[in-house]
């Protein structure tokens, strides 16, 4: 008896010496689609609560600068593992750019055998191009194999209506199922965009509850609550909550 009891205690330690530590916002979802987050890694999310608010924030200098900033001070990482329709299964991790990040990229790659990168930001902010290229640059230094860069993806009704929205992350989706290797998928700050793509994948691929789905999109938007919402945006919920889990279906 002590014998099987010594071999079952052995067993769950060397089990347990495996489960590395995961991403921090990863806790709303089910443990089997968590990835375990590398150590060079940074998950942490930031929400500067005193950024500069304008009407016009592409002529607003400091609101630019501060926002470089911001998506410098930390990556905002995440990851989920995902099963596409046509059975093809891979890991799939969100940040902010990941430019100046280079141990963080080169470990990605090396070890959690990311080959493609996915920056779908366009928008107001001119630092994007430079950040992009960088990125690109070390990407490839490092050993990635492709660099993607979709076009008109946006995540406020007033800009696209929610049918093209919609269309547009079913268009995404297939590019990471199709992307070489693992992939990483981004916007700006790892907000808005990449949160509604990765809270449909979530709550279609892996069938998440959207509840926790949504709890997931408010960790990596800085949310604590209702007057301090962080990055948080009503219509990026809206598209999580509505999005037609049939329209991926379809893809195969």
């Amino acid at each position: 008896m002590k014998k099987i009891l010594f071999i079952i205690f052995s067993f769950v330690l060397i089990g347990s010496s495996h489960a590395g530590e995961t991403f921090k916002c990863s806790k709303y979802v089910p443990e089997n689609f968590r990835l375990e987050k590398p150590a060079e890694c940074d998950d942490t999310v930031v929400w500067h609560y005193d950024l500069p608010q304008t009407a016009d924030k592409s002529s607003d200098k400091s609101f630019e600068t501060r926002v470089i900033d911001n998506v410098m001070e930390t990556s905002n990482m995440g990851g989920a593992s995902f099963t596409f329709p046509s059975g093809v299964k891979k890991n799939v991790y969100r940040s902010s750019f990941l430019t100046g990040k280079e141990a963080c990229l080169s470990s990605l790659i090396k070890d959690a055998k990311v080959g493609s990168i996915i920056n779908y930001y366009y928008g107001t902010l001119k630092s994007a191009d430079n950040l992009s290229e960088e990125e690109r640059k070390m990407f490839a230094d490092l050993g990635g194999k492709v660099y993607i860069r979709p076009l008109n993806y946006q995540y406020k009704f007033k800009k696209l209506p929610k049918e093209e929205i919609f269309a547009k992350v079913v268009e995404i989706i297939n590019l990471v199922e199709h992307a070489p290797g693992n992939v990483i998928v981004h916007c700006y700050g790892g907000i808005h965009r990449t949160g509604v793509l990765f809270g449909v994948m979530q709550k279609c691929l892996n069938k998440v509850p959207v509840e926790d789905v949504l709890n997931e999109y408010k960790c990596h938007a800085a949310w604590e609550s209702e007057k301090r919402p962080g990055g948080a945006d009503p219509d990026n919920e809206t598209v999580i909550r509505e999005f037609p889990c049939e329209k991926i279906n379809d893809m195969k």
